[in-house]
């Protein structure tokens, strides 16, 4: 298996590294709320793929075991943090444990980083166990992040094929966000990223333009919820079983 992952990670945002905005914890949110809907379905041994700081954890209520897997040398993981128990760092080829090992696998905001990833969706249907369901998610529209490995995009038809193509039946693909959120998000990004050369104009703009800001993100995706908005989405969640007798 040659899959390669320059860097798997939670998307969460440590605000000693990157700052901490609204749209940050606006798609963390939109996660949260996926993690919460499917929580009870993933329950017995779990592998957290891409874990970095395990923001979700404490959200998964019907697991018995938790293990997290990253990157060994992600600089999103502190030195105390390499020495969790619960957590197992590798190389980024192949996941190091045998054959249907797992009963739940989740992995949030990884895929975008993972060049091959055909062969990192089959090695997740590999460790799982027969029965055994996976949540996945992965951004659309956002911007590029972790640079330069920051290598994909997917449409929910993508997403279909590759789960499909590595064995997974029951896919169910579900659509984060969409034209609204995204507005709000994008205001909100102007905000902090406009007027890059004079510092102190830019604070003054962040000052009075972050309330407007606070408030579109709170009524605007309000509006997804009720309106065809798959055309563009935030991003996607997929939730997937292995067959209970699988030939691979």
């Amino acid at each position: 298996m040659t899959w390669t992952a320059k860097r798997i990670k939670s998307r969460y945002v440590n605000p000693k590294i990157l700052p901490h905005t609204m749209s940050n914890a606006l798609v963390k949110r939109s996660i949260v709320e996926c993690v919460k809907k499917y929580q009870s379905r993933l329950t017995g041994r779990l592998l957290d793929v891409g874990c970095g700081f395990s923001p979700y954890k404490s959200l998964l209520k019907a697991i018995d075991n938790y293990t997290g897997l990253d990157i060994k040398g992600n600089h999103y993981i502190i030195a105390e943090e390499e020495k969790d128990k619960d957590k197992v760092f590798f190389d980024g080829k192949t996941i190091p444990f045998e054959p249907q090992q797992f009963d739940s696998i989740l992995c949030t905001e990884v895929l975008e980083h993972v060049f091959e990833p055909q062969d990192f969706i089959n090695e997740i249907y590999r460790v799982l166990k027969g029965d055994g369901c996976v949540l996945l998610t992965t951004p659309f529209l956002w911007p590029l992040h972790d640079e330069p490995y920051d290598f994909y995009r997917y449409t929910r038809y993508a997403l279909k094929e590759l789960f499909e193509h590595a064995g997974f039946s029951e896919i169910t693909i579900l659509v984060r966000g969409g034209w609204y959120t995204n507005f709000s998000l994008m205001l909100g990004g102007c905000f902090t990223r406009c007027f890059p050369k004079y510092k102190y104009l830019r604070y003054m703009l962040m000052l009075l333009g972050y309330p407007l800001v606070y408030v579109t993100q709170i009524i605007l995706p309000k509006f997804d919820r009720h309106l065809e908005s798959e055309t563009l989405p935030v991003g996607y969640t997929v939730f997937a079983k292995k067959p209970q007798y699988s030939s691979k």
